[in-house]
């Protein structure tokens, strides 16, 4: 039941970091609708696109996960670890580089009116 999406261009800026790791998830035009922050994403569309790796019913996330979490336990350590090793090169390859830009292109658009608008509606207290 749970729902998702991205509300940073809607409030008028690009996420300033994480854009490497949707795209080494999903498409490129998914990873740029998601990002819009256009659609909101239910567990099996994240799925199905490829940015979720399970699904669990309602109120069984945190057995699904640990139900998960024990397979992977039961595993080779080393083996585990090593694949882990080898697909962090697909998940991050290039991310600094991509995240140095977000943060740039991030920081201009908060010289926007929509940026200022949104950000002007936090108060610190």
């Amino acid at each position: 039941g749970a729902k998702w999406n991205m509300p940073e261009v809607r409030n008028g800026w690009l996420p300033p970091w994480g854009l490497q790791a949707l795209l080494a998830r999903t498409s490129a035009a998914n990873a740029r609708l998601i990002t819009w922050g256009i659609m909101e994403i239910d567990g099996n569309e994240a799925r199905r696109l490829g940015i979720a790796d399970t699904v669990a019913p309602d109120g069984a996330a945190l057995e699904a996960a640990c139900t998960l979490a024990g397979r992977l336990a039961a595993l080779p350590a080393n083996a585990v670890a090593s694949a882990k090793r080898f697909f962090e090169i697909a998940a991050a390859a290039d991310a600094e580089r991509m995240d140095a830009e977000a943060g740039r292109l991030f920081a201009q658009d908060c010289e926007s009116a929509a940026a200022k608008a949104v950000l002007s509606s936090f108060t610190v207290k």
